[in-house]
């Protein structure tokens, strides 16, 4: 049936109550960095030479807000999204013949990235999730979805199924999944969620209006638009993350929800709580995968030599220097058994920049991080952990995000900000605009440390300053912060910033296919990690009909034609793909609708849809 997806959400009824944890897709981007699979080229369309960052949106196809009120709240601009939305779910879009194809909906193994990502999210336990889309997306978002939960029903495959709940909400429903703790709701079980029930979780599909500019940006607007309760933690996911989860494990997403959950209980009560400093309730905890790996002797591997060895290389811009406060309760660095306190993360091009003066490059790691209450004793720092751009914010950080409208992007200015000022106290993350006792931030100060995890309760001023000082006026804030009538100092309570580690088992199967090396490795392990499982799996995780070669690790999609003595190795044949005699593949991916002519050889390639190679090519 025909699914409207809700231009605002505004009017729910559930606005400032929600479920302890909402997970949020941003799922925006059309990706550059995988042209020219997800378009033919055009500027306008995302393609050339736009630069995608990512978690960023500068590489969106923008289009202008309504001129009708100047509307700004999760249209499209036109005013007419649901009709749109309705439209595409139907199949009649009139935007079928669009070439941009957003990377979220790209293929791993027969099946959409997007709609692998909600299955992981269901199994994890949540019981809502928001999937952000661009304007351009009318619909086709929810049409694909929808189309590839229609085939696994009727073919009788799958787990899952979506249907129809009122005019904005898309239903995704798990059976047969159980776990012990969830990241639905309140406690140490998800709302209506218990081991071996069935487990439901509503999807809005929400449109970003043009003014979003970056991954805050994004966060800003579904706040302000009402799509995301006041009162949840919300757990923010890049719209081409795979999983392990992806195999019908939500562990990963446990994981980082306990971590978070752990972090906000103190343990003592109100009174306690007031002036120490050494209780720091994590506003943000990171999810970081370990990438590291060895040679036979135990030396560590660099980037191209992982290539090498068949893993995933990481370009020079994605490596990182990330400080952790060390523990001892880890059995290894590569098997962590608790969260760490992120102390510094920097990225390795900024670092070792070379300005021309020929000097030695220099980590910088400032002491003051080492002499407040509450700080690490000792910091080890790795090159070999991974950001996935998988964060678990508190509520405060999006109230935060209000008040300080220039900061765009989480990665680059939210996580930096929350990181060195997690020691300075919540005060200093709202900046100067904070010490106007009539500014819009001071009063967002007063209401984040009334209420929990900080719970000061009533007025702030001149509750444990002894022992909790403001470190407010940091010159950092660049709008709101003159002029006005100041009150005293306000009280700046400790947090943190945490992270999260997946051992490297995990890791393997933890990434975020943001570039083409990226997407072939992904659908590569997906398929490998499927194929040696037993039947059941292959039914969960593949589409119904599709052919499974265990000892090659290969699969061949319905509706395919593949010819004699024909060679397949780590390889996905698509939808409707047409494959010669005598040819033999190794790490390919063909998409749907592509035809490969006789005696070809191909090895660590895609082929888009559609693509069409003649015989006897190498």
């Amino acid at each position: 049936e025909p699914i409207q997806a809700p231009p605002s959400l505004s009017s729910s009824p559930d606005t400032n109550v929600g479920p302890e944890f909402v997970a949020v897709i941003l799922a925006a981007t059309a990706g550059t960095r995988l042209f020219p699979l997800t378009s033919e080229g055009g500027d306008e369309h995302g393609g050339g030479g736009l630069s995608d960052d990512d978690d960023e949106f500068d590489a969106l196809p923008q289009e202008p807000d309504s001129e009708e009120g100047g509307r700004d709240d999760g249209g499209a601009g036109d005013g007419n999204v649901g009709a749109k939305v309705a439209e595409a779910a139907a199949g009649t879009s009139s935007d079928d013949d669009d070439p941009t194809v957003p990377k979220h909906l790209l293929p791993v193994a027969g099946t959409s990235i997007v709609r692998r990502l909600l299955g992981s999210v269901a199994s994890a336990g949540f019981s809502r999730c928001v999937v952000a889309v661009a304007a351009s997306d009318n619909g086709l978002t929810a049409k694909s979805v929808l189309a590839e939960e229609a085939a696994a029903s009727s073919g009788g495959g799958g787990s899952s199924s979506i249907s129809r709940v009122g005019d904005h909400v898309l239903r995704l429903v798990i059976g047969g999944c159980s776990s012990s703790s969830s990241a639905g709701g309140g406690g140490k079980k998800g709302k209506g969620s218990t081991d071996g029930a069935v487990k439901t979780m509503e999807i809005y599909i929400v449109t970003l209006g043009a003014s979003c500019g970056g991954s805050a940006d994004a966060i800003r607007h579904l706040s302000g638009a009402g799509a995301v309760p006041a009162s949840s933690h919300l757990v923010i996911l890049p719209g081409d993350l795979v999983l392990a989860a992806s195999l019908g494990d939500g562990s990963s997403l446990r994981l980082l929800a306990d971590a978070h959950r752990r972090g906000q209980q103190s343990g003592c009560t109100r009174s306690e709580r007031v002036g120490d400093a050494s209780f720091a309730p994590p506003a943000c905890t990171v999810l970081l995968s370990d990438v590291g790996d060895e040679d036979e002797n135990g030396i560590p591997l660099k980037e191209s030599a992982k290539g090498k060895k068949g893993g995933l290389a990481r370009d020079e811009e994605d490596i990182e220097y990330i400080g952790l406060s060390s523990s001892a309760t880890a059995p290894s660095p590569h098997q962590p058994s608790s969260p760490r306190r992120l102390v510094m993360k920097q990225s390795k091009v900024v670092v070792e920049e070379d300005e021309g003066t020929g000097s030695t490059p220099k980590l910088v790691l400032p002491k003051g991080r080492f002499r407040h209450p509450g700080g690490p004793t000792t910091t080890t720092i790795r090159t070999d952990l991974h950001d996935l751009h998988v964060y678990a914010l508190s509520p405060w950080v999006v109230k935060l995000l209000s008040v300080r409208p220039g900061l765009s992007s989480l990665q680059k200015e939210v996580l930096p900000l929350l990181v060195s000022r997690q020691f300075r106290g919540v005060a200093a993350a709202f900046g100067s605009a904070a010490l106007d006792g009539s500014s819009e931030a001071r009063e967002a100060l007063d209401d984040v440390i009334a209420l929990e995890p900080f719970a000061y309760g009533g007025s702030t001023q001149g509750v444990g300053r002894d022992s909790i000082t403001a470190a407010a006026d940091d010159g950092d804030q660049q709008d709101g912060a003159g002029g006005g009538q100041r009150r005293s100092s306000p009280v700046s309570p400790p947090f943190a910033v945490s992270a999260q580690v997946l051992d490297r088992s995990t890791s393997r199967l933890s990434l975020r296919c943001a570039t083409i090396p990226a997407y072939l490795y992904g659908c590569r392990e997906v398929v490998a990690e499927a194929a040696k499982a037993g039947a059941d799996v292959h039914k969960a995780v593949f589409p119904d009909g599709t052919q499974v070669n265990s000892k090659f690790q290969s699969i061949v999609l319905p509706e395919s034609s593949v010819g004699e003595k024909v060679t397949l190795k780590s390889s996905t044949v698509g939808k409707g793909a047409k494959l010669g005699g005598r040819c033999r593949l190794n790490n390919v991916v063909i998409m749907d609708g592509a035809a490969v002519g006789d005696n070809c050889i191909l090895q660590n390639s895609v082929l888009g849809a559609g693509c069409v190679i003649g015989e006897n090519c190498n």
